[in-house]
């Protein structure tokens, strides 16, 4: 059922396909969910091996908050864990988490039932990402004001605080295009690799204009933003992070998934400390560092013509260079 529910949530599919293109057949770029298959040939010696692997004190992470005696939840907590013996065998994750980029198609010109209510359905879902950074890179601050600086959104809902209609994306080519459903800046954040690029959808006729939108829009940032753009970027960015850090619910979950992933955790204070040194030279020089990377391209819907690896290069080089120089 799982399986099946994945292949109707395109924005799902679109994302595997990005990891795959990005990373290759290894590490990150190995599919989240399951294949029928998998699932059909699973077991119980399977699923209990994998619980006495993976499943232990070592790998857990425990997050409070509002506790007033700190010593005394730790003494319970290790009381409560008991450490057992680790496995015997050794487990391989995968280390080479090397960026490649690439070209990944999936032709599905067919309405998908939706899984999420008010989605449309009709739609060639696409990504243009790049090489980006771990999360404890010194250009981490700048990545999130650019991501802030961008934004985007949909078509469908675009009214409201906190929506992003004063974001680049949301100004420059939501509100320019009557074709366009959505486009929007996205990230993510490994411990040794990371991604950063554009998600874009549209109707299947439009996929060529959403593809050359996707890319003049990347290929340009350096060129399109000033002082202004970057300091309204920064504001956006701190307010986000105040409500942030007033929800408890949300800060500790951000918490336990750092720490799962990354063994430290950033807070929104470092990161409003960190933002606010942010300069526009700064967002310019990380963007021509990922601009020189291969970019990856995935298309989810309406694949034909889409131009190959080398081409989608050569566009995205040139319109930096015609722009940006």
């Amino acid at each position: 059922m799982k399986s099946a529910l994945s292949d109707r949530d395109s924005t799902r599919v679109c994302f595997e396909l990005i990891h795959q293109a990005a990373f290759g057949d290894v590490a990150l770029g190995r599919p989240l969910w399951a294949t029928d298959e998998a699932i059909h040939a699973l077991d119980a010696a399977t699923v209990n091996e994998f619980h006495a692997n993976f499943v232990q004190p070592e790998r857990s992470v425990l997050v409070a908050s509002g506790i007033d005696d700190h010593d005394g939840l730790v003494a319970a907590v290790k009381d409560q864990f008991v450490w057992p013996e680790k496995p015997a065998k050794a487990l391989d994750y995968g280390t080479d988490l090397g960026y490649v980029g690439g070209v990944k198609l999936l032709h599905n010109d067919k309405a998908p039932d939706s899984v999420t209510k008010f989605q449309e359905k009709n739609l060639t879902h696409m990504g243009l990402c790049f090489k980006g950074i771990p999360l404890r890179h010194p250009d981490y601050f700048a990545y999130t004001v650019i991501q802030t600086l961008l934004g985007g959104g949909t078509s469908f809902s675009s009214g409201g605080p906190g929506k992003g209609m004063h974001t680049k994306l949301f100004r420059e080519a939501i509100m320019q295009q009557g074709w366009l459903h959505g486009v929007e800046c996205i990230s993510a954040w490994y411990e040794n690799a990371g991604l950063i690029g554009l998600y874009g959808q549209a109707e299947h006729q439009y996929s060529k204009p959403l593809l050359n939108l996707m890319m003049y829009q990347a290929a340009t940032i350096p060129a399109r933003i000033t002082e202004k753009d970057v300091e309204m970027a920064k504001n956006q960015l701190m307010s986000q992070l105040v409500l942030l850090a007033e929800a408890r619910d949300i800060a500790l979950d951000e918490c336990s998934k750092l720490l799962l992933q990354h063994d430290s955790v950033v807070l929104p204070d470092d990161i409003l400390r960190g933002a606010e040194k942010i300069t526009l030279g700064d967002i310019q020089r990380v963007c021509k560092d990922f601009l020189a990377t291969p970019p990856t391209l995935v298309v989810y819907g309406n694949t034909d013509g889409v131009p190959t690896a080398e081409q989608v290069t050569t566009i995205v080089q040139g319109l930096h260079k015609r722009h940006c120089a």
